[in-house]
């Protein structure tokens, strides 16, 4: 049967990908930092991370996660 508006019953599922950031703020005057991104869905309890990229102040990552 056709549902009406186009929409789902029930769970459905999100595909994220976190690709990059660009031109980061460098907090320490010595060395570059050492970036991450952090996914947090709230009321869902869910937390991703990506990888740590190594002194970079334009990580790439390229993560997906499944929400």
């Amino acid at each position: 049967m056709s549902n009406p508006g186009g929409r789902r019953n029930g769970p459905v599922k999100l595909r994220l990908t976190v690709l990059c950031a660009k031109n980061l703020v460098k907090k320490d005057f010595f060395r570059l930092p050492d970036p991450f991104a952090k996914v947090v869905v709230d009321g869902s309890g869910q937390c991703h991370s990506t990888d740590t990229v190594k002194n970079t102040l334009d990580p790439k990552w390229n993560q997906h996660y499944d929400l």
